[in-house]
């Protein structure tokens, strides 16, 4: 008897994965797997085959789950079912933060209290057809129905293989995904396994407001940090003509860089988003009268196409103009200063270094083994649960500091995580699987199932095979910190595990805010459906191939 096959048992389902606190990095996170693979061991099919459910784990513990169910007709071809457990914290809910993970209860609270909502929540509410709670839609729903398509694939209603995969971390580095990737190549030797899609099931991004429209995405927009160490010249406040500040650099840089147009890319009558700041700091550690004459700022950029080489000329560019910028308006307030009768001071130029550059003229300098000692040093000097984003500005302003006689300079540099851009818009196969699926969408349940090239937002799928040249893969190794040490994506089992990607999920708004919601039909009644169809259109022909 199936567990999860009606539009209420999936709901179920869903509320019972809600209820697990799985914020990223928590222990309620790591606890997930289990949970996940002990429902799925309860299924007739795993206790007959437990071999086939297991747990893997990632670099720092955390654990991914996969579950492979067999077609009773023998093939290797198979797809590939892609969700991640984790979700952002609740702080944003507010007095509503204990109700945040039990959904049911949300909701109804929601419901009672209707004026307590902004005026588009409340119309959703009056409607009566959305489930409210952290992870509903993003993405615990689209975990439930692939657990809803195991089922179905262990009653043999598909003639392929369905291999579910579950990872943690997506919303902060990808660790899940990127260790998933050697572990499906792998599983895919073991036992004879041709990956023909990997299928996520993400909430799919609405470049319209017209709630009647349901989109399948092709791919994956791509993510890269980029970070600039701002390193001026220190002095005392009461003289401050005397040094550089590097939180005015810092913000300079800012200045140049935020919401640069020329920085979007357009594929297919989708924009990219402008970049925006996400971290500008003083690097200083404690108050002084010191200026901070030591600051980072880095910056989310998002790509269609480009690659990391296609994007370090324009960074630098950006880095350039605003050292130009500092110079002139420095001059400019050193001129009005002595104006006043204050003392004139003599000129300066901003050097512009990339990472590596920084990195090798410390090594000839210095030699190697001062500077692994100095950027160790500043690692020691982190505090507990540091994230990459800071252990990578240490390990620059580490080299900065012993490399002072460069100074003022802004230094660019690559943090963590790098998402590479993916698509397969260019794919005939999966061309025409979209058009297939839009027009059972539309013929079977009235629904307008429209394509996009990208999902508007960073997903696991960018893991799926690499389309970066070695060149780009070298430059992202070249101008980011602590690379293969902290941080590292597996471009050798990436080109290994080339495989068509398309993104098919539930219907949802506000993912990340305290109004995150979900429509109940879309995603327990019409989803499973079109899910459970793409599987067949997929699997079509699939018996006796191999």
């Amino acid at each position: 008897m199936k567990r999860w096959a009606t539009e209420r048992q999936l709901q179920d389902l869903l509320c019972e994965l809600v209820r697990i606190p799985s914020i990223s990095g928590s222990a309620a996170e790591r606890e997930f797997p289990k949970a996940v693979a002990g429902l799925l061991s309860e299924m007739p099919y795993f206790r007959e085959h437990p071999e086939l459910l297991r747990s893997h784990p990632a670099e720092d513990g955390r654990e991914l789950v996969t579950a492979l169910v067999r077609s009773k007709r023998p093939t290797s071809r198979t797809v590939v079912l892609l969700s991640h457990f984790d979700v952002v914290e609740i702080d944003c809910y507010g007095e509503w933060q204990e109700h945040a993970f039990h959904a049911e209860e949300l909701t109804r609270l929601f419901y009672d209290r209707p004026e307590a909502l902004p005026d588009d929540v409340r119309a959703d509410v009056e409607s009566g057809n959305w489930l409210f709670g952290r992870g509903v839609m993003d993405m615990k729903c689209g975990l439930a129905v692939h657990m809803s398509m195991l089922e179905r694939a262990a009653d043999g209603e598909f003639d392929g293989n369905v291999l579910l995969l579950a990872v943690p971390d997506e919303e902060v580095n990808s660790v899940g995904m990127r260790a998933a990737v050697p572990v499906l190549t792998a599983m895919a030797e073991e036992l004879g396994l041709e990956y023909a899609l990997v299928l996520n099931a993400e909430a799919m991004h609405r470049p319209a407001e017209d709630d009647s429209i349901r989109y399948l995405e092709k791919g994956s927009i791509g993510k890269a940090l980029p970070g600039y160490l701002c390193y001026g010249r220190e002095t005392h406040v009461a003289q401050p003509f005397e040094g550089l500040n590097g939180n005015y650099m810092a913000a300079e840089i800012t200045r140049e860089l935020e919401l640069d147009a020329s920085f979007c890319e357009e594929v297919d009558g989708y924009l990219a988003p402008p970049p925006t700041n996400l971290i500008q700091s003083s690097l200083m550690t404690s108050y002084s009268v010191t200026i901070p004459y030591r600051a980072v700022a880095m910056f989310n950029l998002l790509m269609l196409e480009k690659t990391v080489d296609e994007l370090v000329a324009p960074l630098l560019g950006v880095a350039e103009r605003a050292a130009r910028r500092i110079e002139e308006r420095f001059a400019e307030r050193v001129k009005r200063f002595a104006s006043l009768g204050g003392a004139d001071r003599p000129d300066f130029k901003v050097k512009v270094l990339r990472y590596e550059e920084l990195l090798d003229i410390a090594n000839r300098t210095f030699g190697e083994a001062q500077v692994k000692l100095a950027i160790a040093a500043a690692a020691e000097q982190l505090p507990p649960g540091a994230d990459d984003r800071q252990a990578a500005a240490a390990a620059v302003d580490a080299i900065a500091l012993l490399c002072k006689h460069l100074a003022p300079m802004i230094v660019l540099f690559f943090a963590p995580p790098y998402y590479p851009p993916i698509s397969s818009r260019n794919d005939p196969f999966v061309n025409g699987l979209a058009d297939r699926l839009s027009e059972y969408a539309k013929e079977r349940h009235g629904m307008e199932l429209r394509s996009n090239s990208h999902h508007g937002a960073m997903l696991d799928l960018s893991y799926v095979g690499s389309e970066e040249a070695a060149a780009s893969v070298r430059q992202l190794a070249a101008d980011m910190p602590l690379w293969g040490e902290r941080y590292s994506i597996p471009f050798e089992a990436m080109e290994k595990f080339k495989v068509p990607v398309m993104n098919l999920g539930p219907f949802g708004k506000d993912a990340h805010k305290w109004t995150e919601r979900l429509n109940r039909d879309h995603a327990f009644g019409k989803l499973p459906d079109v899910v459970a169809y793409c599987l067949k259109v997929v699997f079509e022909g699939a018996n006796g191939e191999k």
